[in-house]
């Protein structure tokens, strides 16, 4: 009898560390870029209209996502946006 439970909890703590797992490794929905921005050499300082794009290879990917436009915030070059 003792070693039906000892597998009757064994079994219980795989299975909640597995739907534990699941849970938590979610795929995060968004994605945080950061930039330095220059126009004409120089730091640009206000927002600027950006578009953000995800290809699945460097060349000649196809488009996975777009951010479409956006208004972007650039203080001294820095930008970010998630």
């Amino acid at each position: 009898m003792n070693n039906k439970i000892k597998i009757l909890f064994t079994t219980v703590v795989v299975s909640l560390c597995m739907f534990l797992s699941a849970v938590f490794s979610a795929t995060p929905n968004k994605v945080n870029y950061q930039g330095v921005l220059k126009e004409k050499g120089q730091l640009v300082t206000g927002t600027r209209k950006m578009k953000f794009a995800i290809y699945d290879a460097a060349v000649g990917g196809n488009l996975k996502w777009t951010s479409g436009e956006v208004n972007v915030q650039v203080n001294g070059g820095a930008s970010g946006m998630f």
